[in-house]
């Protein structure tokens, strides 16, 4: 790479500015460009996991995660009657539902942009339409900006990764797997019975409700979800998702007519279909995918932040550690982080269908299990058998970030880069 060592980054969400944080304490130049006039501020409940927590503490940003967790205290798994048949409290046990930081992803990539926005240059509203390689860089062609050339384009711009089709020629559809499922997501505003545990609801038809409690801004998020391999609702207009939501669940009981009461109002209101990104390489030239982009694990890992700080930290220490060899830094990143992509995408027998049960009997097997995992949840915490509830469902997997069997990452190792260092100088080893 040339001596300017310059990285582009497309997305501001937070596997792009983690790095960012990270290239910026060992000499390299970042700028990122989001399509977004602003951060993100909207989107689902988050946490991290496993080696994820002590990524959260090598980039400095852990107190100021923890500063605005949102206070969530276990969740319940309710009936049409809103009585419990199973509780799990919030904890530090890699088998917990609810883990210590549980913190909304606008507010997580909010930390991370004021982490590195006094050292990273920042675009907004804006995004790459083309790139153009040559032996001196990367040229890129912005849709409101001038062109510019750099050293490594990363996308780390999600799922629906613009970046990714411009550099590879993937479409949409030939490298995001759908698993026969989607989800619609919104705030509504929080009300007494919401209190401070997140609550689920199954309902025959392949639907689940489920409601998370942010008290501290007075407002609870909510999770749509059905199973069916028709995802095309996620390519409709607003005002048609709304519309066919209504329809779907209009009759599934609990709280439901609450939730839908609200959600025509809702302004943070999208939907998303649950899926897989799976490429066969990691990065093209000058070119490499990071987060989302490159191998969304999906919602029903509960991995995808996990993954996207372990993407950032490899991609990161590869690029430091062969800062002059950009080629083999992208094979040593490929090398990396493979194992932990394949350990995050491994789902296990009947995930994710078995989490949105149609039938009235399948509805009941799916509780009935589920009250049985409660009725001895000591017992799993203790040995580790919590299997069953990363099947439950997708939005339940967004409360367990499961690192256990469903994805074995936090058992894994974190490669370690000697020559890396981060904020305050300080060492992967003083961790």
């Amino acid at each position: 790479m040339s001596n300017s060592k310059s990285i582009l980054i497309a997305g501001a969400g937070i596997a792009g500015p983690a790095l960012a944080i990270l290239l910026n304490n060992n000499g390299f130049k970042t700028t990122i460009v989001e399509r977004a006039p602003d951060v993100r501020r909207a989107g689902q409940q988050v946490d991290v996991a496993g080696p994820g927590i002590e990524l959260v503490r090598f980039l400095g940003v852990e107190e100021a995660i923890k500063a605005r967790t949102v206070g969530d205290e276990g969740i319940k798994f309710v009936d049409n009657d809103n009585k419990p048949y199973a509780a799990f409290a919030a904890s530090s046990s890699t088998v917990s539902l609810v883990r210590e930081i549980e913190i909304m992803r606008g507010d997580m990539a909010d930390v991370l942009y004021q982490a590195s926005k006094d050292r990273t240059e920042y675009i907004f509203d804006d995004r790459i339409t083309s790139l153009s390689e040559s032996s001196d860089g990367i040229t890129s062609s912005f849709k409101n900006s001038p062109g510019r050339t750099f050293d490594l384009v990363v996308a780390a711009d999600g799922l629906s990764s613009r970046t990714r089709e411009v550099a590879f020629g993937s479409s949409k559809d030939s490298v995001v797997k759908n698993l026969g499922q989607w989800g619609a997501l919104f705030t509504i505003p929080h009300e007494p019975q919401d209190g401070t545990w997140s609550r689920v609801y199954i309902a025959p038809g392949g639907r689940v409700v489920c409601l998370r409690p942010d008290f501290k801004r007075s407002q609870t998020s909510v999770y749509l979800a059905q199973g069916s391999f028709d995802v095309s609702v996620a390519g409709k207009s607003v005002d048609e998702q709304k519309a066919l939501i209504q329809r779907v669940f209009q009759d599934a009981g609990w709280e439901t007519k609450r939730v839908l009461s609200h959600m025509h109002d809702a302004d943070n209101f999208y939907v998303q279909q649950v899926a897989q990104v799976k490429m066969p390489s990691l990065s093209k030239g000058r070119v490499v995918l990071l987060g989302d982009a490159g191998y969304c694990p999906s919602p029903v890992s509960g991995l995808g932040t996990t993954m996207a700080y372990i993407g950032a930290y490899v991609l990161a220490g590869c690029l430091i550690t062969h800062r002059d060899d950009l080629p083999e830094a992208l094979r040593q990143y490929e090398k990396d982080l493979r194992p932990f992509v394949e350990s995050a995408q491994s789902l296990g027998p009947g995930v994710p269908g078995i989490a949105t049960p149609h039938s009235e009997w399948a509805v009941w097997l799916t509780t009935s299990a589920i009250g049985a995992v409660g009725s001895t949840v000591k017992f799993i915490q203790a040995t580790g058998i919590g299997t069953l509830l990363g099947w439950v469902f997708w939005p339940c997997s967004l409360l367990l970030n499961r690192v256990g069997w469903l994805g074995g990452v936090q058992s894994m190792n974190l490669p370690v880069y000697e020559s890396m260092k981060g904020p305050g100088g300080r060492k992967w080893s003083n961790v």
